[in-house]
C-alpha cells in the first residue's frame, strides 16, 4: 500500500526489476473497498516512461557528438560549482573551417563525432564533456589544480596523433585548449570567460597548445 501510494502518479512511476536484465515501470490505482481493505491495480507505463527518457535525453544531448549540449554542460558546471572544485577546459579544433571548405561538412561532422568519442574514451566516468557550439567543446575534469594542465596536454596529444580516415581521405588535425581551475562558489560565466581567453591565447600563439589561466 505504501508503494502504491508513493507511485500513484505518472510523474513518479515505480521502477521494478522483472529479471536480471529487465526493468519495468508501473503506476498504481488504489480503491478502498472496506475500512482496511484496498484494491490495487498495477499499470505498466514502461513504454511511456521510455519515451519520456528518450525525449529528456534528446533535449540534453548533442545529436551529432552524443556529448551534452551547451545548456546541459553549463548547468552541470554550475551545479558542480555549488559543491566542489574542478578543472575546466575549453577545446577548439584548429582551422576547422578549412576542413569544411576542402572536404565538405559531412567529413567535418564525422571528425567532430570521432573526436568526441576519442576524448570521451580517455576521460574518467565522472568527468563531463559537452559541445558548446560548432567545433568547440567544454570538458569538466575532477582533478587538482596541479594536474589540470598535464591532463589538457594529454588530450591535445591524443588528437594530434589520431589519424581520421574516411574512405580515401586521411586527415590529421590539431586542437587548442584553454583551461582554468574552478573553486566552489565561483561564477561559471566568469570562469568560462577566463578559460575562453586562455583558448584564444593558445590560438594566437601558434595553435595546437594548452594555455592555463587563473
Amino acid at each position: 500500500l505504501k508503494v502504491a501510494k508513493k507511485h500513484s502518479s505518472i510523474d513518479k512511476p515505480a521502477k521494478l526489476q522483472i529479471d536480471e536484465d529487465e526493468h519495468k515501470y508501473y503506476v498504481f490505482d488504489i480503491s478502498r473497498v472496506e475500512l482496511s481493505k484496498y484494491i490495487i491495480c498495477m499499470n505498466d507505463v514502461s513504454k511511456y516512461n521510455e519515451r519520456i527518457v528518450e525525449l529528456e535525453n534528446k533535449a540534453s544531448i548533442d545529436e551529432l557528438t552524443s556529448c551534452y549540449n551547451k545548456n546541459t554542460i553549463s548547468d552541470y558546471c554550475k551545479y558542480w560549482l555549488e559543491i566542489k572544485d574542478f578543472g575546466l577546459i575549453v577545446l577548439d579544433v584548429d582551422k576547422f573551417k578549412n576542413i569544411n571548405d576542402t572536404y565538405g561538412h559531412f567529413i567535418g561532422d564525422c571528425i567532430l563525432s570521432d573526436l568526441s568519442d576519442l576524448v570521451k574514451s580517455h576521460l574518467h566516468s565522472d568527468d563531463l564533456i559537452g559541445r558548446f557550439g560548432g567545433e568547440e567543446f567544454i570538458i569538466a575534469i575532477n582533478t587538482s589544480v596541479e594536474n589540470l594542465e598535464s591532463i589538457a596536454n594529454r588530450i591535445r596529444v591524443l588528437i594530434e596523433l589520431k589519424e581520421f580516415i574516411y574512405d580515401d581521405i586521411k586527415l590529421s588535425i590539431t586542437a587548442s585548449l584553454g583551461c582554468t581551475y574552478c573553486s566552489s562558489g565561483q561564477d561559471f560565466d566568469e570562469l568560462f570567460k577566463v578559460a575562453d581567453e586562455a583558448l584564444y591565447e593558445a590560438k594566437n600563439t601558434g595553435r595546437n597548445r594548452v594555455v592555463f589561466k587563473r
